[in-house]
């Protein structure tokens, strides 16, 4: 098992599954809103990461 550590925007082939993960993960009055860190992201030295847990086998 590993932890891999990717940047997403919205051409990121996985963008789909993290958009829908992010919004069903944690609960409304808790979220940011996604367009909000895209945006944000965009700026130097600031990325929206996902960590993935890769399970071989």
């Amino acid at each position: 098992m590993s932890l891999k550590l990717i940047t997403i925007n919205r051409q990121s082939t996985d963008f789909v599954k993290v958009r829908h993960l992010f919004k069903h993960a944690f609960p409304k009055d808790e979220q940011i809103p996604l367009w909000y860190l895209l945006k944000n992201a965009k700026h130097e030295n600031v990325d929206f990461g996902v960590s993935m847990m890769i399970i071989a086998g």
